[in-house]
């Protein structure tokens, strides 16, 4: 496993990788691919952007636990902490297509967890998570989507997805785990 941390003076972000084997990975992938999506995922507060709606799949506990993520992430030491003061508030499996426009938000009290989930992935193809001043108007860290890096961060840190480009596969998928404080 490889962790580092990326200090944005008032929170961190915590980025892992090499967390699952390649046979995990290939089972969480499959679960991506045939999870039920829908309509309907607001990742912005503003009313003038509320018409973007975006493809997502809730996950619940039986369907968490038939994964077999959490086992994965419990064996790493990095969760104790989170584990021992936050219970996870709400999982989902976000569905992203090159078209998509993303705006930068916020998740208010939660403490956030981020999978990436395709099997592979180029550098050129985009697909970051992009991380945002206190008032989000600079762009002040960029995340490259790498197959199987977890992320873990501050929710209150403003940020957003970039659109993969138009030779990207198709599909990209994140799972977003959402602890909130016990």
């Amino acid at each position: 496993m490889k962790c580092r941390e990326v200090d944005l003076g008032n929170s961190k972000i915590q980025i892992f990788d090499n967390i699952f084997t390649h046979h995990e990975r290939s089972l969480f992938y499959d679960f991506y691919r045939k999870s039920s999506y829908k309509i309907g995922w607001e990742d912005d507060s503003v009313i003038e952007n509320q018409h973007l709606k975006y493809m997502h799949s809730q996950v619940n506990e039986a369907g968490l636990e038939s994964l077999g993520f959490m086992p994965g992430i419990m064996r790493n030491s990095f969760t104790g902490p989170l584990t021992q003061s936050h219970s996870i508030s709400r999982v989902v499996t976000n569905l992203s297509f090159s078209n998509n426009t993303y705006y930068n938000h916020t998740h208010e009290e939660d403490k956030v967890l981020l999978y990436y989930g395709n099997m592979s992935w180029k550098t050129e193809w985009a697909g970051e998570t992009l991380f945002f001043n206190e008032d989000g108007s600079e762009i002040v860290y960029a995340t490259p989507y790498v197959p199987g890096r977890v992320i873990m961060f501050d929710g209150q840190i403003p940020h957003t997805i970039r659109p993969q480009a138009a030779s990207a596969p198709h599909f990209r998928f994140t799972m977003g785990m959402f602890w909130q404080k016990k």
